[in-house]
């Protein structure tokens, strides 16, 4: 498992999440990078098609439509679904406290049957 927060510019914590699973790293990553880059709120960060390793890359089962996968294979790009490539994927839960409002969004991965709560 992995865990980490962001700081906001009062200094005050404004995110914390968490990840397990064989794809943790990866899942980390990308859901940082929605949040942080792209303006995501958690749990669409925590819903967007996610991949894992390279030779072959592997995407989670069901997430991109195969057209992709198979654009990719014309490149040369080895890709396969998790299943097929014997890869675990990861796993996300995080929570974000707006800096202005101080209300609190959250997401989590819909497989893990979890839910977030906070106060």
């Amino acid at each position: 498992m992995t865990g980490l927060s962001g700081v906001g510019a009062d200094g005050a914590t404004d995110f914390g999440s968490a990840a397990t699973g064989g794809g943790l790293h990866a899942k980390t990553l990308q859901v940082l990078v929605n949040i942080l880059d792209f303006n995501m709120d958690p749990q669409t960060a925590v819903d967007t098609p996610a991949f894992f390793g390279w030779n072959p890359a592997a995407f989670e089962l069901a997430t991109f439509d195969p057209n992709i996968l198979d654009g990719l294979k014309e490149f040369g790009i080895k890709a396969a679904t998790e299943k097929d490539a014997g890869m675990s994927r990861g796993y996300s839960v995080g929570i974000q406290i707006d800096p202005t409002t101080g209300k609190s969004k959250g997401g989590v991965s819909r497989d893990l049957e979890g839910e977030l709560a906070g106060y």
